[in-house]
């Protein structure tokens, strides 16, 4: 199998196994996030863009922040 072919199975299968867990626990916001943004960043690092992976993940774990600091500061 070659390299992508791989890099996108393990990502799959991280996504799968993330999406199971939020059956489990129920905890869909923010965890959606969360399991989109590690879904991306293995793709990423097993591809060999560890830059760009560890990015993905900032990026998708910032999103529940944002919205989690403009809920606290009642911003409308």
């Amino acid at each position: 199998m070659d390299r992508k072919r791989r890099a996108s199975a393990i990502s799959g299968g991280i996504f799968l196994i993330s999406l199971g867990i939020l059956i489990i626990t129920r905890w869909w916001w923010p965890g959606i996030m969360i399991a989109i943004g590690l879904a991306g960043c293995a793709e990423l690092v097993f591809r060999g863009q560890i830059g760009r992976g560890i990015g993905t993940l900032a990026f998708f774990c910032a999103i529940p922040l944002v919205v989690w600091i403009i809920q606290a500061a009642s911003i409308p």
